[in-house]
């Protein structure tokens, strides 16, 4: 039950998170404006120049935390995060439901507008389910493997940035608001009623936040919003405009006359050119907008400009483009909901929207070259929601699908750089055989290797004492022999030690360095091991550098911390140096524990640590660097291993010390 519960919290969590970001993301620039009202009412004006690219953050943020949720992934650092986030907005949502400062907190943008009072009942329950879910980390599913979700992730944040960017420079791609191709702007702003020719209407300003809008006696706004009584004015029934108004939309002349009902009434084409503010509008390819008012006066269309009423701002924007077309004016939040662009244009006839666009997505040429009654231009260009929402899902979809085919390649990729790399499988006798037992065991692997296809290097890697008589029992053999470790010295008084020169003195190439029982019986660390890499590297010598995690490292999931920790040691080589090392991953725990590691984890860790070569020097060092596994490999096991495309042999501890043991593991390689 307590499985079903948290899988449940974890969809619906994810879910909401997805969509949160996903619709800010379609409609940036209504993001940005809905961040410009909590920046404004709680004093933050100086912060308004930041509101797109926080949109942006917040968009982005939100829809990838939705997928770490979702899928399950990263679940203690998603947990805490949704954790500091939902304790920000939660006690936020509750003072804009007390309050009231913004209508609605935008957090689903247009797509479904909530009260404040809903916003908070839902950051509650999404508070509940996040602590719940931190007390059942443990039961959340994690649907895709961590490779996939990586591919997966990447893919669809690059496509919620693509709407990102089409939302900012061009129009929202699914557009949420009531504005648009195919409505009536007339039925907007009037409803259905027909006008009365005897009607008088009674119309109430009110202010809030130092902007003044008109509404009817059956629409007066909450005062507790923050609306504040101004005045009130009346008209006559000859000025008559039909009551009802489903928008807000009211317009105004230079004269302060409403023209609304004239300007929505007009049966012709009627060009709109919308900007919320004239002192921020773009002014590049102004010599488009004076091409399409000529054209109108022309062919005889209306042409308005509908922008907010600052004479300062029309004054400046007259002057700047020498503008001869009418002025309109109406309440900013309003064209900011007819046209996010700034500025933008809007095509009317009868009062019908045709098409809106921003300036750059016109093409005037092609515009003016006819009356609109005989082009494109002049018919409904209908923006199809479903089909546009049906888009984004095939989008959001497909990277899921395309990561298999893509990892097939990749797979045959690796494989043919995989055919570069030493596929090696070296032997590990530890302090185990005496000298004799060691030459007998020598001698018996060459005996069984004898006239047989090889298809690996076979590495050896014995006691101090058995070197070199080891290196002369597999003389003429394919045997390569290694010693266990070297010293850090060069050579002195440092009584036990066995100096690198020593080691190739004997005729060995191989020496193993940073095991895990020196690392934990002998306090080796990476200052000890970078002097021995330098002692072995400079005296000829092939270091299998061994990396690897304990148990509880395992455990609590910061085995990849602690074994890129590890390879910093490596990292102090020049590329020419690193590109003659082996490296062996061996998880400690799974070391004559009778443990193995499965073949994926294996090749997790081992693509990890490529990973890592390739950041740190490049991708060609990376695909030659042969890595081994080195965790209880048996010939019963080394087949499947073997077969993963980052492992390219192993490093063997007790199956090494018989050689009908040994020789299965050296058969795998087919």
């Amino acid at each position: 039950m307590k499985k079903l519960i948290t899988v449940l919290c974890q969809l619906l969590v994810g879910g909401t998170f997805l969509f949160s970001g996903l619709v800010k993301a379609i409609d940036p620039v209504g993001t940005s404006l809905k961040l410009g009202e909590y920046l404004q009412h709680f004093g933050l004006v100086g912060m308004a120049d930041l509101s797109a690219a926080l949109a942006w953050v917040l968009a982005l943020s939100e829809f990838a935390l939705g997928l770490l949720f979702f899928f399950g992934q990263h679940r203690k650092m998603s947990l805490w995060l949704g954790l500091l986030i939902m304790l920000f907005f939660t006690p936020l949502t509750l003072y804009l439901a007390l309050y009231n400062p913004v209508d609605d907190c935008g957090c689903f943008g247009d797509a479904w507008v909530l009260t404040n009072w809903q916003t908070f009942a839902k950051n509650v329950v999404l508070l509940l389910a996040i602590v719940w879910m931190l007390f059942n980390r443990k039961r959340i599913a994690q649907w895709l493997v961590e490779e996939w979700f990586a591919f997966y992730f990447y893919a669809a944040m690059i496509v919620v940035a693509g709407l990102c960017l089409i939302g900012t420079r061009r129009l929202p791609y699914i557009d949420f608001r009531p504005y648009r191709p195919g409505v009536s702007m007339r039925q907007l702003a009037f409803g259905s009623r027909a006008p009365s020719a005897s009607e008088t209407l009674y119309y109430v300003i009110y202010e809030k936040d130092g902007v003044r809008r008109e509404f009817l006696l059956d629409s007066i706004p909450d005062e507790s919003a923050g609306w504040e009584f101004v005045d009130t004015r009346i008209v006559e029934p000859q000025q008559s405009q039909p009551a009802g108004k489903t928008q807000s939309l009211v317009l105004f002349d230079a004269e302060q006359r409403e023209v609304t009902a004239e300007v929505l009434g007009d049966t012709g084409y009627v060009f709109l050119l919308l900007s919320p503010d004239l002192l921020t509008a773009d002014e590049h390819d102004l010599d488009c907008i004076d091409n399409l008012y000529e054209y109108a006066m022309q062919e005889g269309y209306a042409f308005y400009c509908i922008t907010l009423n600052d004479p300062a701002a029309v004054g400046h924007w007259r002057y700047r483009t020498g503008a001869e077309y009418p002025m309109l004016f109406a309440d900013q939040q309003e064209i900011e909901t007819m046209i996010r662009s700034n500025p933008g244009f809007m095509l009317l006839h009868d009062g019908v929207i045709l098409w809106k666009s921003q300036l750059s997505g016109i093409d005037v040429p092609v515009l003016t070259s006819a009356k609109l009654s005989e082009q494109s231009y002049g018919q409904i260009q209908p923006i199809h929601r479903k089909k546009r929402v049906f888009w984004i899902i095939v989008w959001l979809i497909a990277p899921l699908f395309l990561y298999l085919p893509l990892q097939f390649i990749y797979k045959l990729i690796k494989n043919k750089n995989r055919k570069m790399r030493k596929k090696i499988v070296a032997g590990n006798w530890k302090m185990n055989t005496t000298l004799q037992e060691g030459v007998a065991l020598a001698e018996g692997l060459k005996a069984a290797l004898a006239g047989k296809k090889v298809n690996c290097d076979v590495v050896v890697c014995t006691p101090f004492i058995s070197v070199a008589s080891v290196v002369k029992a597999v003389e003429g053999s394919v045997i390569g022999v290694g010693a266990e470790d070297c010293s850090e010295h060069e050579k002195g008084a440092f009584t036990g030690e066995v100096a690198a020169n020593m080691v190739a003195s004997t005729g060995a190439k191989y020496v193993i360095l940073g095991h895990s029982e020196r690392r934990q019986y002998h306090g080796e660390n990476n200052a000890i091991l970078v002097n021995k890499l330098n002692q072995a590297l400079a005296n000829g010598l092939t270091p299998i550098f061994c990396v690897g995690e304990v148990k509880e490292e395992r455990e609590n999931g910061t085995f990849k911390q602690v074994i890129e920790g590890q390879m910093e040691a490596l990292y102090t080589l020049s590329a020419e140096d690193f590109a003659k090392v082996v490296v062996a991953y061996e998880p400690v725990w799974a070391i004559g524990t009778g443990l193995t590691a499965t073949s994926e984890q294996a090749q997790e860790v081992h693509a990890f640590i490529r990973a890592s070569i390739a950041k740190k020097y490049n991708a060609a060092i990376a695909d030659n660097t042969s890595i081994l596994y080195g965790g209880s490999c048996k010939g019963s096991n080394a087949p499947e291993l073997f077969a993963q495309p980052d492992i390219d042999g192993g490093l063997i501890g007790g199956a090494a010390l018989k050689v009908d043991t040994f020789m299965p593991i050296i058969e795998a390689w087919k």
